[in-house]
């Protein structure tokens, strides 16, 4: 969908471990001396006259289709070989069958692979890693090394803690929140300001009403939107199902209402209407056909992605006019460690993960345009510094300096919001309204909940 992705040991000697211990406390606190003997922050270090490290192979997944080895060394294998000479990285991923689909996670762990770590987006952490019972509380890891977790995304934390029931299974790296994209040039063809930063969703729905327009044969949109991704990331921070009973909050929580009716009214304008269609094609429409003057939706910006054909610029997710200030939900990335890890290889994934937090690892990733979790102001403003394709663009959108509070994250929410995208497309094309939608996506949830129960 174009630029758009959705949108997831060997035992050491006590000495090496308790110096190694050392050397982390001093890398994850930014303690150290000033000088020229100063260590930078998330940097390990072997004291002199010492054994070095016994080596260590750590095997990463991640479960998304469209991964593959090179890719991951690009991202992270290579730089985290770099740093620790010691760690060979192993990547595992989702590969296509012979006949066809997919062999996918279950498949891999009844072969008896072995995983030490398991990345992916909020969106997937339990559909491929809870629900297969890979999970391990890190606290004792975050205790014994003494990393310092408030120099990270605070709604990242939350969100892992609440997810863990207090404990923490893995640290975030990465973050993909939503923004507003717009077509510069469809702007200048029709002579319209463009978007602003801090902007209403009642403002923008002006702006896509002199935007929807036909001239010729084209028929082109003023706006368009990725429901789920708005949805999951919903400023309203409202919560698809209870967190203890995962009775759905659909049609309870009047939130739920407003936020749908808030861009039912988007494709009511003529000429915006999808009856035709459904959700997944407006994507293209923005992208491919490039018709669709606006898209709020999550982004993953590359400098090869087939966004960048298009003249585009980004600006703040519109806010409620009850809500000023308030941007989208962060949706992080967090790398887990699974319970398949032990001894030396556990400590050492920690390790490795906690230097992807470090302000030397994502200051680094910031300038090649990849959304820090570390919260040093220093790391955020040099985002896309080193990226061509995204000087002159209004990067600091994607950072809303007010994000939602998150909302609460289980095994159902995904289920939740595949069931109101289905309904709302039936909105859409005029067949049902949008108490009807909200109240069958809670059935659905409802009866998935009771067969899991009783199973």
């Amino acid at each position: 969908m174009g630029f758009i992705r959705t949108c997831t040991g060997v035992h050491r000697s006590k000495l090496i471990v308790a110096l190694a211990a050392l050397s982390l406390l001093a890398a994850c606190t930014g303690s150290g001396e000033a000088g020229s003997d100063s260590k930078q922050e998330g940097e390990t270090q072997i004291p002199p006259n010492t054994a070095a490290p016994e080596p260590v192979t750590l095997t990463f997944f991640e479960p998304s289709t469209g991964q593959s080895k090179q890719l991951f060394m690009e991202q992270y294998g290579a730089a985290i070989e770099k740093k620790f000479p010691h760690v060979k990285t192993n990547f595992v991923h989702i590969t296509p069958k012979e006949g066809g689909g997919y062999i996918l996670l279950p498949d891999l762990l009844a072969a008896g692979t072995h995983i030490d770590i398991v990345f992916s987006s909020i969106g997937a952490i339990h559909s491929r890693f809870i629900d297969f019972n890979l999970q391990t509380d890190i606290t004792d890891l975050i205790q014994k090394y003494k990393f310092d977790l408030s120099r990270l995304d605070d709604t990242a934390v939350g969100l892992m803690k609440e997810i863990a029931g207090g404990g923490m299974y893995g640290l975030p790296v990465t973050n993909n929140p939503s923004v507003l994209v717009y077509n510069r040039d469809l702007f200048d063809k029709f002579g319209v300001s463009y978007p602003k930063d801090g902007m209403t969703w009642d403002e923008i729905y002006e702006i896509a009403k002199k935007l929807t327009r036909k001239e010729g044969d084209v028929n082109y949109r003023g706006f368009v939107t990725s429901f789920s991704h708005i949805a999951l990331m919903n400023q309203l921070s409202a919560h698809f199902v209870d967190r203890s009973t995962f009775k759905p909050l659909l049609v309870t929580d009047d939130k739920w209402k407003k936020h749908a009716d808030n861009l039912i009214r988007f494709f009511r304008i003529p000429g915006n209407d999808v009856q035709s269609t459904n959700l997944a094609q407006m994507n293209k429409w923005f992208v491919e056909e490039r018709i669709a003057a606006m898209n709020a939706t999550q982004v993953w910006l590359a400098p090869s992605d087939p966004m960048n054909l298009v003249n585009w610029d980004m600006v703040s997710l519109p806010e409620y006019s009850d809500l000023r200030g308030v941007g989208s939900q962060p949706y992080p990335t967090y790398f887990n460690i699974t319970n398949m890890a032990k001894g030396n290889a556990r400590d050492t994934a920690f390790q490795v993960i906690a230097w992807l937090t470090s302000d030397e690892y994502q200051l680094a990733k910031s300038k090649e345009g990849v959304l820090p979790m570390n919260k040093n102001p220093d790391i955020r403003a040099a985002f896309g510094a080193n990226m061509p394709f995204l000087q002159g663009r209004n990067v600091k959108a994607l950072m809303p300096a007010k994000p939602a509070d998150a909302s609460v994250w289980t095994k159902y929410t995904p289920v939740a919001n595949s069931a109101m995208l289905e309904q709302l497309d039936l909105v859409l094309r005029g067949e049902i309204d949008v108490n009807v939608a909200l109240r069958q996506a809670a059935e659905t949830v409802e009866k998935k909940v009771a067969e899991d129960k009783a199973k």
